[in-house]
């Protein structure tokens, strides 16, 4: 035991990373809470980035460009299905580096896991609203719409795994 240590066993996520005693203290203002949010978006557009990157090299490039999108179901396993496992994979990343006590605002917790693929999509339909349909508006934001919701589904319940049984 460390100086200045009740003897509570700590378990789960809360004291992850903490490393000195008192310093779960200082973590609680709105300078606390903006560094969270910063950390979960930074995270969130590392692997946007790295999405984006693997996305062009290996789906758009061989699929999209050698191929005409016709069919719908083409377009849905090539366009819409990858975008929503990236906001997926983004949303769950950034939520999951959110760290307590942040974690236990529902609102705060979902700024900082979805901030990152709506503003994606966002800037995106900025960029290319003039070329924009109302299929490409509607499938894309319902494949963001899905993924976000399946990694909040994914990070809540993980997050009930590890605190344990009650």
């Amino acid at each position: 035991m460390a100086y200045g240590d009740s003897g509570a066993v700590r378990s789960g996520r809360g004291d992850r990373g903490s490393g000195r005693s008192g310093q779960s203290a200082r973590r609680t203002g709105p300078v606390a809470a903006l560094r969270a949010l910063a950390r979960s978006w930074c995270a969130g557009i590392v692997v946007l980035a790295l999405v984006l990157y693997f996305r062009g090299l290996y789906l758009h490039e061989p699929l999209v460009d050698q191929t005409e999108l016709g069919a719908l179901p083409w377009r849905m396993l090539v366009l819409y299905l990858p975008t929503a496992a990236a906001s997926a994979l983004i949303t769950l990343i950034a939520a999951r580096l959110h760290p307590e006590p942040f974690r236990s605002s529902p609102v705060q917790h979902l700024i900082a896991a979805m901030a990152v693929p709506l503003g994606a999509y966002a800037v995106n339909f900025a960029y290319l609203w003039e070329e924009a349909v109302a299929e490409g508006i509607l499938c894309a934001s319902l494949a963001v719409a899905v993924g976000c919701f399946v990694a909040i589904v994914v990070d809540v319940s993980m997050e009930r795994r590890d605190q344990g049984p009650q």
